[in-house]
């Protein structure tokens, strides 16, 4: 009995770790907020936030956040580490690079509008961006989980 319940409580710590990936509660990253307060609805809220989380977000959603003005200024010049690694993260081929980077310094504003200092809208610009200059075959899936 106390090897099952061991065994459940690691299988259960590991599931956690892998769902914490996008969500902010007190650790302050993005996605579910569950209502001030306290009792069984937080707990059951969290539990759910932590279980409907892929690990796919995770580093790719982390890097944009941690990297924006970075890759800001990458695009300003037209290339360099954080527009490759952003390229690669987002699982774009090495080909599709050049295409990204000319067209991250030709739209710059509208990439990097100072309405949206802290980047939070740039996930679905840069896929916009990747519509645009028809490089959807070209770029598959975010890349960087642990899956």
């Amino acid at each position: 009995m106390r090897t099952s319940l061991l065994f459940v409580i690691i299988i259960l710590t590991v599931f956690v770790s892998y769902g914490w990936a996008c969500h902010e509660e007190d650790t302050n990253l993005d996605g579910h907020k569950p209502k001030t307060g306290v009792g069984i609805i937080v707990s059951t809220e969290i539990i759910v936030a932590f279980s409907s989380t892929t690990t796919s977000c995770d580093m790719y959603t982390a890097y944009l956040k941690s990297n924006y003005d970075q890759i800001a200024e990458n695009a300003a010049a037209g290339g360099g580490v954080h527009l490759e690694a952003l390229v690669a993260y987002r699982g774009c081929s090495r080909d599709s690079l050049g295409p990204l980077q000319n067209a991250f310094k030709a739209r710059f504003e509208t990439m990097f509008p100072s309405s949206d200092p802290l980047g939070e809208q740039f996930p679905h610009r840069f896929e916009q961006l990747i519509i645009s200059e028809n490089l959807e075959t070209q770029c598959g899936p975010p890349k960087g989980s642990i899956s």
